[in-house]
């Protein structure tokens, strides 16, 4: 796939979801739309796509990560692996870039996962 198109892609995104919640940035789980956006898809990866304003990361587990750095052509993604906790990962990113808001695909997220991925963001916060 194009770098330029899913450049587009993400900058569109941002621009969509910045007026209505007043923030622009997003974590995603759906395979489709990780794909769309960045161009890996792994079926059934457990995969997660973090836009945010000044970075996007994409989070995928020991066994995706060759198949992440093939397929994955737009420079402006950092391929992060993880291991264990994928809701641990994404919370020490979240606090790190100090990203306070965030919309998640709730519809892509079983409630067990959220609530260890809040947990996670306020013990770090906490700590």
């Amino acid at each position: 796939m194009n770098d330029l198109n899913l450049s587009n892609r993400i900058k569109k995104i941002r621009e969509l979801i910045f007026n209505p919640y007043s923030t622009s940035n997003i974590l995603i789980f759906q395979e489709e739309d990780i794909f769309y956006l960045s161009g890996f898809f792994g079926k059934n990866s457990n995969s997660a796509l973090l836009i945010t304003d000044k970075k996007n990361y994409l989070f995928v587990n020991f066994i995706y990560l060759e198949e992440a750095k093939k397929t994955v052509s737009i420079n402006d993604i950092e391929i992060i692996r993880y291991t264990g906790d994928k809701n641990k990962v994404i919370s020490e990113i979240l606090m790190a870039d100090n990203i306070r808001d965030l919309l998640i695909q709730s519809n892509f997220i079983s409630h067990s996962d959220y609530l260890k991925l809040e947990s996670h963001c306020r013990t770090q916060c906490a700590g």
